[in-house]
């Protein structure tokens, strides 16, 4: 796995785009893969320090957020999980886009609980910026999304 993702981020924006249409594997995770590979000529360490820190962004997510919203024995315990919990520790070693998917969807559920409670243009745009996450790992480049007329691909690549 690790070979594949460092041949696919060692490619350029278009290639990553034309060869990820194809592959079950989110894109976004190429992207920003590729990027890193720029500053790092193509580093496996340097793309498991990018898990690690959104891992440790995940669990600061505790603090900054969720205690804001449901007292600091929940952010505390929320840290705690995130930071010792096994699957953590397995998602900050791996070269997988599993850490940026637990980020993005604990941002998404803080700001979807945050939009029942107050209304602001800011929680609406995190909301949306992060639920794009699920659409774009989701049915943009699956395999089954090919299938789909309605399919936002579809549109643009159905010569």
């Amino acid at each position: 796995m690790k070979v594949t993702l460092a041949g696919m981020a060692g490619r350029n924006f278009i290639d990553i785009w034309n060869i990820g249409g194809h592959d079950v594997h989110p894109v976004l995770y190429y992207f920003i893969l590729h990027i890193i590979s720029l500053f790092t000529n193509n580093s496996i360490l340097a793309f498991r320090i990018f898990s690690g820190v959104i891992i440790s962004l995940t669990g600061i997510l505790g603090y900054t957020h969720i205690r804001k919203d449901f007292g600091e024995k929940v952010g505390l315990i929320f840290s705690f999980l995130v930071f010792f919990s096994p699957v953590s520790a397995v998602y900050a070693n791996e070269i997988r886009m599993y850490s940026l998917c637990m980020f993005l969807v604990t941002i998404l559920s803080i700001y979807s609980y945050r939009l029942t409670k107050e209304r602001k243009i800011s929680y609406y745009i995190i909301f949306f910026l992060s639920s794009l996450r699920k659409y774009i790992y989701t049915l943009l480049w699956t395999d089954d999304s090919r299938n789909n007329k309605y399919n936002f691909t579809y549109i643009f690549y159905k010569n």
